[in-house]
């Protein structure tokens, strides 16, 4: 339905909806050619405004059809200049009703493409990603170059610069947003690794050595997949290499007590602020608050199990992820999904 609509916004704006654009002659020829264009406008405002329900709009076009009747009754009886007369007229009121339809959809893609830019501006901003600033930019083009043909009654044009520009500055979001995931895959890393070199260094364990080296090759991967532009690949290659890390300080801790007891308490604690937010997550409109403390619910179930799979590092690590999850979750729904 909507692809039916587009058309015939097009087609009735690619018509010259002025009669002045027509050669209006005294014979009968000159009259009938004009008389069927009009009748084909008429036919396609009808289509438009009824297809929008716009009932403004589809009493002009009536207004233009009695006027066009009028317009063949005067002919007839030889009154050339009012039967011209009147058919411009109707041109005319077919042109405010196609504006007066139009004006709804044009309006809703240009906020559309305002509040994707606005939210691009502050998400590309902090990524810094170069380009990712640049279909950005050109998502700006785009809305300046529809607001241009918007005012020049270029309907089908800014139509196309509008939904250009939705989809490039989604494209901008979207780019920046996985950047700013592999960073945080990284950072995640790093953080870990330090803890990880520390208890490796500290035990004796040979095979939490080997691990910890392969976790080390592995992040080289991820970061050389990146520099290529295979995001995904770096993402999974992040990911595998913080496992090996937590596998690596299991083995080199063996069975430490201290670290079963400290992930046994922090599960006890997530439970706990599980428990705390669940009301508050049950309460809010936000869908991004209820996505991530499902996330966090699931993450503290794999905490649980790593625990009785004696992995404690990979169940503190676990309890750690849930716990940021259920801080960011409680802070959207207070605050909406604005984080």
């Amino acid at each position: 339905m909507k692809n039916f609509i587009i058309k015939i916004l097009v087609l009735l704006f690619v018509m010259n909806l002025t009669g002045a654009e027509f050669a209006f002659g005294q014979t009968r020829d000159d009259f009938a050619r004009v008389l069927q264009k009009l009748d084909d406008a008429i036919h396609r405002a009808r289509e438009l405004t009824t297809s929008f329900n716009h009932t403004r709009a589809l009493e002009l076009v009536e207004l233009a059809q009695r006027l066009r009747n009028e317009a063949v009754t005067a002919a007839k009886s030889g009154h050339v200049a009012e039967a011209k007369a009147k058919i411009e007229l109707a041109f005319s009121l077919l042109e405010q009703a196609a504006k007066l339809t139009l004006s709804g959809p044009i309006h809703r893609l240009r906020n559309q493409l305002e509040e994707l830019l606005r939210r691009a501006d502050d998400v590309v901003l902090r990524s810094r990603n170069k380009e990712a600033q640049r279909i950005l930019n050109e998502a700006k083009k785009n809305r300046a170059a529809g607001e241009e043909a918007e005012a020049a009654l270029r309907i089908e044009r800014a139509t196309e610069h509008y939904r250009v520009g939705i989809t490039l500055a989604e494209r901008s979001i979207k780019l920046a947003q996985t950047l700013d995931r592999i960073l945080q895959e990284k950072r995640k890393f790093e953080n870990l690794m330090a803890r990880a070199r520390e208890v490796v260094e500290h035990g004796s364990n040979d095979r939490a050595r080997q691990i910890f080296h392969q976790a080390l090759n592995l992040a080289h991967s991820a970061e050389e997949a990146f520099r290529n532009g295979n995001i995904e690949l770096a993402k999974r290659f992040y990911n595998q290499s913080v496992l090996l890390l937590l596998r690596a300080m299991d083995l080199a801790s063996g069975e430490s007590g201290a670290t079963v007891d400290q992930a046994e308490a922090g599960l006890f604690r997530l439970r706990d602020h599980i428990g705390d937010v669940r009301d508050a997550i049950t309460e809010s409109a936000s869908p991004r608050a209820s996505r991530l403390f499902e996330r966090a619910t699931r993450f503290a179930n794999e905490a649980q199990s790593a625990l009785h799979a004696d992995k404690s590092y990979q169940a503190l690590w676990k309890i750690e992820l849930a716990e940021n999850m259920l801080k960011r979750a409680a802070r959207l729904a207070r605050n909406g999904n604005h984080p």
